[in-house]
């Protein structure tokens, strides 16, 4: 199949997979939202970073090594799974270990139990990386998109019956675990590829030279993207980190959804062009654009119905929520906007450059966040808010660099989502201050969704009759055929 073609279809299923997933997610929040505290949900921020930092070295960067490389064989494969068992045996011991230091930092007791419950999933997940890796390498989202969605929904209905019954927050770790477990065996059941009783050190460093560094940038990016976590949880308490926690989960869904899943498309297809920056730079401009279209409308909408989303789903006991998740909308929008450009630098090899680059970043980051989390959770998201911000222009000027990017280009791609999204946003805000002040709250929220979706939609259908639909798609160097 052409690159193009796949890179559409892969697209297509994993947007397509995401919002089954989306959806699940959501309503699984809702309905937990009833039955546990913000403290519990506190709880799970809590561990949520360290066990997503546990994934994170059970992977080893493995994943982007095996996709990006493409002269591997069998004993390439063979050598790594074996090392990423091995990973994950003690990524497993050293997570029970530590769990009541881990317990003591955050002056949580509870999270002893928890954490050493939650530690047997990575000797499992240390079996899932190279057949996973061999699946995205083939472009095969499918297969792969079907598995995670079948899983989202069945761990779902599992964590509601284990809330319904009253297990509290041992209802979200059964997610995590079972989540995991039931991906991993279903990837198992869809490759071919089986290892051999096979080690050899220097195939193995063939690909580690590759994965170091891609595991450094992963690490550094991992404790960017949690340390608001770490720091909310250590000095505002379990509460704040709660509602900040739902908040977060709520802003994140089209990001994950969306930003993360378009880019595990975009690797394999960026490193099959690698050679061609022409190439490179036309694919991230109409990535940009397409990824502008569905981010901004959406994150800019959940701003004007925060209120009434979290009064609805969630209950008055979660409205502190409501201005945090407003606030977090725009941190989303600010951290979407260059989500790929991360892909294209490990996609032409940079990985070691884009590693120091991400060590800048967290550095300064936490220099930010120190100082703000100490006068409370709205000064601390309108620093990061400041921090994006700033940090776009740093990343487009870098990628200036590389593939010749410039901030014309940029800004001609982003024009029409910006537009379109900000004319939405206007018209809710105008008809729910003017026209729904007398509607009972569901009933509100539920025009002011239709409102926004037919404005946005009306507007693109406008801009489409005047000037069609390949100017509004494509970026404005997006001559080349892939």
């Amino acid at each position: 199949m052409q690159l193009g073609l796949k890179i559409i279809n892969g697209i297509g299923w994993t947007l397509a997979g995401r919002q089954v997933q989306q959806f699940t997610t959501l309503i699984t929040l809702a309905i937990l939202a009833l039955y546990l505290r913000p403290a519990d949900f506190g709880l799970i921020g809590m561990l949520t970073v360290i066990s997503g930092f546990a994934m994170l070295i059970c992977d080893t960067g493995f994943s982007a090594a095996l996709i990006q490389n493409q002269r591997l064989s069998h004993k390439h494969y063979s050598s790594v799974f074996w090392v990423n068992l091995l990973v994950g045996i003690v990524v497993f011991a050293l997570c029970y270990l530590s769990s009541g230091f881990v317990a003591d930092f955050y002056n949580a007791p509870e999270l002893i139990a928890l954490m050493q419950a939650l530690s047997f999933v990575f000797i499992l997940i240390g079996t899932g990386t190279v057949p996973q890796a061999l699946l995205r390498k083939e472009m095969k989202f499918k297969r792969l998109v079907i598995i995670e969605s079948c899983s989202h929904v069945f761990t779902g209905l599992v964590v509601i019956y284990m809330a319904l019954i009253g297990l509290g927050v041992w209802a979200l770790i059964v997610q995590i675990m079972l989540q995991q477990a039931i991906k991993i065996v279903c990837i198992w059941l869809c490759v071919q590829w089986r290892p051999s009783v096979y080690f050899s050190y220097s195939k193995f460093k063939e690909v580690f030279d590759f994965s170091a560094n891609v595991l450094g940038l992963k690490i550094i990016y991992y404790c960017i993207n949690n340390m608001d976590y770490i720091l909310i949880g250590r000095f505002l308490g379990p509460e704040i980190l709660g509602y900040y926690t739902l908040a977060y989960k709520i802003m994140f869904i089209p990001i994950r959804n969306i930003c993360q899943e378009i880019n595990k498309v975009l690797f394999p297809a960026f490193s099959a062009i690698q050679s061609n920056n022409h190439l490179v730079l036309s694919l991230y401009l109409q990535s940009l654009k397409g990824t502008a279209l569905i981010i901004m409308p959406m994150l800019l909408g959940m701003i004007a119905i925060a209120e009434e989303f979290v009064m609805v789903f969630f209950g008055e006991g979660w409205l502190q929520a409501a201005g945090i998740l407003q606030l977090l909308c725009v941190v989303g929008i600010l951290q979407a906007i260059p989500s790929a450009s991360g892909t294209v630098f490990q996609s032409l090899g940079r990985a070691g450059f884009m590693l120091i680059l991400s060590v800048v970043n967290a550095t300064l980051l936490f220099s930010v966040l120190i100082t703000s989390v100490h006068f409370g959770i709205e000064a601390t998201i309108q620093s990061l808010i400041g921090y994006n911000f700033v940090w776009l222009f740093v990343l487009s000027y870098f990628l200036n660099r590389m593939i010749l990017l410039k901030v014309s280009d940029m800004a001609g791609s982003l024009l029409y989502p910006v537009m379109l999204s900000m004319i939405m946003f206007i018209g809710v805000m105008v008809i729910k201050k003017y026209f729904l002040f007398e509607q009972d709250i569901y009933m509100k929220l539920l025009l002011m969704i239709i409102s926004g979706i037919a404005i946005y939609f009306f507007g693109l259908y406008c801009l489409y009759k005047r000037v069609g639909l390949k100017s509004i798609l494509a970026g404005k160097n997006s001559s080349y055929k892939l």
